[in-house]
């Protein structure tokens, strides 16, 4: 089962403990939910079109259905781009979007 967990953010992921060795978490699936299922073998998933995102980690066809410029929805990669963003914000201390430090 795959599940969209938008909108992703710093602010939605966490550590069990202080510890160096803790784990993380992924909270607030409060927009969460299952990935669409296929209608036959072989056929494309139904897209997602709910415009829910934290705008510095949307990934761009989120933005594009947000702003109708986009008809066709988007698919569980724009987790994955949430997750660049978060991995590039982290490892540079800049904000991609804004090109201002944090």
């Amino acid at each position: 089962m795959l599940l969209f967990t938008h909108p992703i953010s710093f602010q939605n992921i966490l550590f069990t403990t202080a510890h160096p060795d803790a784990d993380v978490k992924v909270i607030d699936f409060g927009f969460a939910r299952r990935k669409p299922a296929t209608a036959a073998f072989g056929a494309e998933a139904e897209s997602l079109k709910t415009p829910c995102f934290t705008l510095n980690y949307a990934a761009p066809e989120v933005l594009n259905l947000a702003t109708n410029e986009a008809t066709s929805g988007y698919d569980e990669m724009c987790d994955l781009w949430s997750l660049g963003v978060i991995l590039v914000s982290d490892v540079t201390i800049i904000n991609p979007k804004s090109n201002r430090h944090c």
